[in-house]
């Protein structure tokens, strides 16, 4: 321990180790303050024989003046409560431990939120800050021992000096306690830049040439694209872009950096930034998201609106929404539609059975229903089609799904008879008659088709472009047909594919569609079934 400088007014040969002299020359009016000052004196006598810290370091391959010389700026580490008083209230200290670091030859040092979040904002590497604490014990406010001061690296290695030392509270105490911290270093800093250490680098095969080759033909997945943070009021900053595509290996999303991040150095472009999960809520999304200085966040959340706008919830950083909206591939509200046509749902999770001849010569397939009184629509795939019969079954394979009620109607396997009453739903002419499911009735005129053909029925039902691939039901709610063509020379004269051949390629498809026994329809009268049915019913659309 010490006592620092010798108070004015002291005779130039008193020494640090001569106090007793020293006291005998005080008249007894100041006594008290002479004891104070003789446990200080005696301090000094016992520090300078320990005047040396004890340093461990979790990385034993990189001495700590190489990590120094790799770094310009420091940030005194705070719990929490503190930098809460730090910032409202200062600290004379701490005032006197930044002015050490100074000495070192830190360019800067930060000490309060508002310094820390205006350094981390301007560095291009979080490496180049060396992360600082200090800290002592108290006892009974009189004496300062366990002195500590700790180095740590943007790797999180660290540099922990520490001394048994124990300093007595009097008004010399900052002087004693910078001469601990210079007992534990008085390294000056050179700043030398191939010193600076390096983050981890989330490396992935993605480029944005890469990434913009695979997006521009991939319009089945809504939430893949490359993606702008929004900043409101800050015209000059640097735009944060992303990019998000599906995992093919495990399902789920990759985040992929690729430009904006403060600390460039540290980032490179087709990086990995974050990982995205599915759960059960349509919409929501947990989200593993790399911070800039790549330690991993859990605690976010995304949200996507139906105008794909993008909202990352950061609930470590007090509920902070970031918005991001899609920047490509951009929304053409041009794209050309090549054919449309209508579809039935055969199953809960998206499997739409429509006509062969509505898909055909297509790249992209949309089909639009109604959700709960809102039109939603949805990117579809083949899963198998059926030329000779002029089948096709599409899927739904769009994140945005949510999966349908369970399916009210059950498929026919029996031939319907002659004079049957029978209806069907469906999208005819959309551009305009416009986009609400349309019914038309009639009977079943004829058990064969055009030309005799055994495998569909000839049917009185009106029909016209856009009602291809749409249901025929009786009216006891039974599918037994899908529609397929008029006739061009003759009226009420309408085709439609009996349902064995649909029986036929649904059991082709690689997943197991369990086909309804009982009809929720029966016994429910016209209006009704369609109400039931309206979910089911799909306008497909095929575009260029």
């Amino acid at each position: 321990m010490f006592a620092g400088r010798i108070p004015k007014g002291k005779p130039a040969k008193i020494t640090p180790c001569n106090y007793q002299k020293a006291v005998k020359m005080k008249i007894a009016t100041i006594r008290l303050f002479t004891l104070v000052l003789m446990a200080a004196l005696t301090g000094q006598c016992l520090f300078a024989q320990n005047n040396i810290g004890k340093l461990t370091q979790s990385d034993t391959t990189l001495t700590f003046t190489d990590f120094i010389q790799g770094t310009k700026y420091a940030e005194v580490l705070l719990t929490p409560e503190t930098q809460k008083q730090i910032d409202s209230e200062g600290s004379i200290l701490l005032d006197h431990f930044v002015k050490y670091l100074k000495n070192m030859g830190f360019k800067a040092v930060a000490l309060t939120t508002a310094e820390k979040n205006a350094l981390r904002d301007t560095v291009p590497s979080l490496c180049d800050i060396a992360r600082v604490k200090v800290q002592m014990e108290v006892v009974k406010k009189q004496f300062f021992i366990n002195h500590l001061m700790e180095f740590t690296t943007c790797l999180d290695a660290y540099y922990r000096y520490t001394s048994p030392d124990t300093l007595f509270n009097d008004p010399f105490l900052l002087d004693k306690l910078y001469t601990v911290w210079k007992g534990f270093t008085d390294t000056t800093i050179t700043h030398n830049p191939q010193k600076r250490l390096k983050l981890p680098v989330h490396a992935t095969a993605w480029s944005e040439d890469t990434l913009k080759k695979y997006l521009s033909v991939r319009y089945e997945d809504k939430l893949e694209g490359i993606y702008e943070k929004v900043i409101v009021g800050a015209p000059n900053k640097t735009k944060y872009r992303i990019a998000i595509v599906k995992n093919q290996a495990s399902g789920n999303y990759d985040a992929i950096y690729l430009s904006g991040a403060t600390n460039y150095q540290d980032w490179k472009a087709g990086e990995l930034i974050g990982q995205i999960f599915a759960t059960g809520t349509l919409n929501f999304f947990n989200v593993n998201w790399y911070k800039p200085n790549k330690q991993t966040d859990a605690e976010v959340y995304l949200s996507v609106d139906q105008s794909n706008m993008l909202y990352f919830n950061f609930a470590n950083e007090d509920e902070t929404v970031y918005k991001y909206y899609k920047q490509y591939p951009r929304q053409d509200p041009q794209r050309r539609i090549l054919a449309t046509g209508s579809g039935i749902a055969l199953s809960p999770d998206g499997y739409i059975i429509t006509n062969n001849h509505v898909i055909e010569g297509g790249n992209l397939i949309e089909v639009q229903g109604t959700r709960g009184g809102q039109r939603m629509v949805y990117r579809a795939v083949v899963m198998i089609n059926d030329e000779i019969n002029d089948l096709a079954i599409l899927k739904i394979d769009d994140w945005s799904f949510k999966a349908l009620p369970p399916v009210p109607y059950t498929i026919k396997t029996v031939v319907s008879e002659v004079g049957e009453k029978v209806y069907t739903l469906g999208y005819p002419l959309a551009a305009t008659m416009g986009e609400s499911l349309k019914l038309t009735d009639g009977v079943i005129s004829a058990q064969k088709g055009f030309k005799g053909d055994v495998s569909t029925y000839q049917v009185t039902v009106p029909v016209h472009p856009g009602n291809s691939g749409g249901p025929l039901f009786d009216m006891k709610g039974n599918l037994i047909s899908i529609i397929k063509a008029k006739h061009s020379q003759a009226e009420s004269a309408t085709y439609a594919i009996k349902t064995r051949n649909v029986l036929n390629l649904i059991e082709l498809l690689p997943e197991k569609i369990v086909v309804p026994e009982s009809s929720e329809l029966a016994g429910k009268d016209l209006t009704q079934q369609v109400k039931m049915l309206e979910e089911f019913v799909f306008l497909i659309k095929v575009l260029e």
